[in-house]
């Protein structure tokens, strides 16, 4: 969430540390961006094709840890639970899964979100 508070921006994250860490990067990287003029700072979105299987439909958008190499994307890990950050220990990237997707399968195309 953005807010300003004495006329100074502020970006409030979640309590939750897989929220907070996606908040961040949506949303946050793109205010720290435009604020300080520094287009590097802006997150970097790229495609890419799934090397497995991710079998739990998505009722609302949802971004899932996971290993981005060569244009492959991969899970390091298969607990993805919002309150485990430990997951994300060598991840380098998010997928965007658009709402109403139903599993995600080998060879699919992806949005994705370099970390």
């Amino acid at each position: 969430m953005y807010s300003l508070y004495k006329n100074k921006p502020i970006v409030s994250l979640s309590g939750n540390p897989f929220a907070a860490l996606t908040t961040f990067e949506l949303l946050g990287r793109p205010v720290l961006a435009k604020l300080s003029g520094n287009k590097d700072l802006q997150s970097k979105q790229v495609k890419g094709i799934m090397e497995d299987e991710f079998n739990k439909p998505s009722m609302r958008r949802r971004f899932i840890r996971a290993y981005f190499d060569n244009g492959k994307v991969r899970f390091l890990e298969r607990k993805h639970s919002s309150g485990i950050l430990a997951s994300m220990i060598g991840c380098n990237c998010l997928i965007d899964v658009k709402k109403g997707t139903q599993k995600l399968s080998k060879g699919d195309n992806v949005n994705v979100v370099l970390l």
